[in-house]
């Protein structure tokens, strides 16, 4: 899944985060969330009707796998 997302970051179709996620949730197709994210999120992320995705990894190892200089609890994809 992680391949998948870092292809999507590659193609600017990701948003990082969860103001971004409900600024833009219309525009969403789904969105990704790491292992350890917080149930909140999810819940408002399915009440919006964005499909989530949840990775097995957490925010740590995601953000060291993507290689980004932050952590980010939600991935939002664009359509």
């Amino acid at each position: 899944m992680v391949k998948e997302l870092q292809t999507l970051i590659e193609q600017d179709k990701v948003l990082f985060g969860m103001r971004e996620c409900i600024k833009h949730g219309k525009k969403l197709a789904g969105a990704y969330v790491p292992a350890d994210g917080r149930a909140e999120i999810i819940d408002e992320l399915e009440k919006m009707g964005i499909d989530v995705n949840k990775f097995e990894l957490t925010k740590k190892e995601v953000t060291e796998k993507l290689a980004l200089g932050f952590m980010c609890e939600v991935f939002g994809v664009k359509k």
